[in-house]
């Protein structure tokens, strides 16, 4: 509960599109990467690559228009800290035109996701259908190759609540801006 996490909005590959990230904590982030490496000592076969940086996409595909930041700061200063936990290991079918599946540590936080649907008045109409599910992406592998997966604890991460204090917003020239969330009292 004494983590500090940093979310911030990063330029995506498309000079139009950024997406706004929650960083984990180093120590944290750490032990998922222990996770991944464990996971791709026992099914290398399978991986088709891995996520190295450890972070939960809070709202994909924000428009990079005149204006954005100012639009993205009011809403992540009108909003409260906030917790979430993270959970077992789950995945995501058939992503990518069915090409891959997503392995992931499922995320739970009703302020999360209260967040997200309050950014995504600022996302292009087809990020703003998609139904958001927290998550923290471990790796990336072949279709169906974990269908016999059960969701997995993951030693030093599930369980885990961390808290939110401020959001980063990265400009597509690199330019951050550190906005903090609403603190009560």
């Amino acid at each position: 509960m004494n983590e500090f996490l940093s979310a911030f909005v990063v330029p995506d590959s498309k000079p139009s599109v950024c997406s706004t990230q929650i960083q984990i904590p180093e120590i944290m982030a750490g032990n998922v990467r222990l996770a991944r490496t464990e996971l791709f000592k026992w099914a290398k076969e399978n991986m088709l690559e891995a996520e190295n940086n450890a972070h939960i996409t809070v709202r994909y595909g924000i428009l990079n228009q005149p204006g954005v930041f100012g639009k993205v700061a009011k809403i992540i200063q009108d909003f409260p800290v906030f917790r979430f936990s993270l959970g077992k290991i789950d995945r995501f079918s058939g992503v990518e035109g069915g090409t891959k599946d997503v392995l992931y540590i499922s995320v739970h936080s009703p302020e999360l996701v209260s967040l997200s649907a309050r950014l995504a008045s600022l996302a292009s109409n087809a990020e703003k259908i998609r139904p958001y599910i927290p998550h923290l992406t471990l790796a990336y592998v072949k279709p169906h190759s974990f269908d016999w997966m059960d969701n997995g604890k993951v030693r030093g991460v599930t369980g885990q609540v961390l808290e939110v204090e401020w959001v980063n917003f990265c400009q597509p020239n690199r330019t951050e801006h550190q906005i903090e969330l609403k603190r009560y009292g």
